[in-house]
């Protein structure tokens, strides 16, 4: 902003809210920053984006690293968002698709898989039939915090998978 000769408390601010690590928090974050009627919104998550969705249809947001806008609601389409909302994605369905089939040809024996970290339902979705049509079972264990993460690690040795899909969140 300063090569642009603007100047931070004069001709813009920053106003900053944080989940700290809580993801519940998500929605009454949404909603303090909203009242504050800025300009813009950004959202760093899928979800953080979503919720000031939720909060508002008038003011621009801006996300980043969002693993399905479309399947999510946050975007009508890749190519043509619409609403309030624009961003980047990761494309996480087709890359969880894709990584699935690198894990079946590394090994072609492999039948149990499990998904570590967090897709939406629309990714699982996609996940599971490709899943199918492959003869693997998945099994999902979300971890989106670090709370969440060594009860997961504990469910996923004692179930024994054959191959691990960490994804995103």
């Amino acid at each position: 902003m300063t090569r642009l000769g603007w100047v931070g408390g004069r001709d813009f601010v920053y106003v900053y809210r944080y989940t700290r690590g809580d993801t519940t928090r998500f929605g009454a974050l949404a909603a303090e920053l909203v009242a504050e009627r800025p300009d813009l919104l950004y959202g760093g998550t899928q979800d953080a984006a979503l919720a000031l969705k939720r909060a508002t249809r008038e003011i621009p947001i801006v996300f980043a690293l969002a693993t399905d806008p479309v399947g999510s609601g946050l975007v009508a389409s890749l190519a043509h968002p619409g609403g309030n909302a624009t961003g980047l994605s990761t494309l996480g369905s087709e890359l969880h698709v894709k990584r699935l089939q690198l894990l079946k040809e590394i090994q072609p024996r492999l039948r149990r898989v499990t998904v570590l970290g967090f897709m939406t339902e629309n990714e699982g979705k996609q996940a599971k039939a490709e899943a199918h049509a492959m003869g693997l079972e998945l099994q999902f264990l979300q971890a989106t915090s670090v709370e969440q993460l060594g009860p997961a690690l504990d469910a996923m040795t004692r179930n024994g998978p054959e191959g691990i899909l960490v994804s995103g969140g």
